[in-house]
Order: C-alpha cells, then sequence, then structure tokens
C-alpha cells in the first residue's frame, strides 16, 4: 500500500498552492513555525497529496464503509477471543451491549473505520492496477521493510539493519 500510495502521488503529482498551505500549516497548528514548515513541506504535502488522491478514490469507486461493518469488526474480535465463530446464541447476543459500548469509544471507532476504508482502497487498488509481484527472501523482505520504515522518519531516528541486528542479539 505505501508503494502504491507513492507511485499514484508521483504519477498524478496534485498540485498544491504552496504558499497558501505553508500559511495555513503555521496558522493551524501553534507547535508548528514558518522555519519548521519550510524544512520539512514536502514531507507534509506528500499526506496532504495521499488524501487528495484517497478522496478521489472514495468518492470515483464508491467506497463507503457503514456503521453495521464496523459493528462486525468489533464483533469479529470479540468472537476471535472466545474461539471464533463456535460461541452460542446467548453470547452472541450478551455481545451486542458491549458492542454498542465500544461503538461510543470515537477514538477506537474512527480507527476501525479508517482501517476498513484503507483496506477497500487498497482492494480498489489491487483490482485496477498492474501489479509487480517480486519474489524476495526473509531478509531481502526485512531490507525493503526497514527502507520504508525509515522513509517516513527524520535521520536521527531511522534505524540501520545493523543497529536492529544489535537489538536482538
Amino acid at each position: 500500500m505505501y508503494q502504491a500510495s507513492e507511485k499514484l502521488i508521483e504519477e498524478l503529482d496534485p498540485k498544491l498552492p504552496d504558499e497558501f498551505m505553508k500559511r495555513w500549516m503555521v496558522q493551524n497548528d501553534e507547535n508548528l513555525t514558518r522555519e519548521v514548515v519550510e524544512k520539512n513541506y514536502s514531507d507534509y504535502t506528500q499526506g496532504i497529496k495521499w488524501q487528495l488522491i484517497e478522496n478521489r478514490l472514495l468518492k470515483d469507486f464508491n467506497i463507503e464503509v457503514k456503521d453495521e461493518e464496523v459493528r462486525n469488526q468489533y464483533r469479529n474480535y470479540f468472537m476471535g477471543q472466545f474461539g471464533g465463530g463456535n460461541i452460542g446464541e446467548d453470547m452472541k447476543k450478551q455481545l451486542e451491549p458491549i458492542i454498542d459500548s465500544m461503538m461510543k469509544n470515537e477514538e477506537q471507532t474512527k480507527q476501525i473505520y479508517d482501517q476498513l476504508y484503507d483496506d477497500k482502497i487498497a482492494a480498489v487498488l489491487h483490482e485496477n492496477c498492474n501489479l509487480n509481484v517480486i519474489e524476495v527472501s526473509g531478509d531481502e523482505f526485512r531490507e525493503i521493510a526497514l527502507e520504508i520504515q525509515n522513509k517516513n522518519k527524520p535521520k536521527e531516528e531511522q534505524v540501520s539493519e545493523e543497529s536492529e541486528s544489535d537489538k536482538e542479539a
């Protein structure tokens, strides 16, 4: 998904009103200064550009997440905790008030909505994009994953292959 979003941003390259965006960021986040925005603007714009593309995908492919889908996510989680689908009707009925309560937790419910949207967008991309599937070894996969992980971190927080190996030893 990370590589797909990067490729779409690169290919579509949505244009942003840069000066307006910089002013808006500083005005709307008291922790940001003009200097910080200037220094990190390209990083910020990647996220904004992806949001624009994502919103277009949601519209063009009529992607939506309904409350019942979120309830099913909660239900599946709890059923998994109780041994999967082999729970009785009484237990299923007892889950409903718990799920009702969980739905009131806005932060957690938003995370589930976001995950369901991400899953649906990934499915649309998978169906509509040409995939370049390559087989890699476990070590190669680890290197690729580490590279992707590091792309979004400041230099001082980046993890190297050696430092990860040292941690495991």
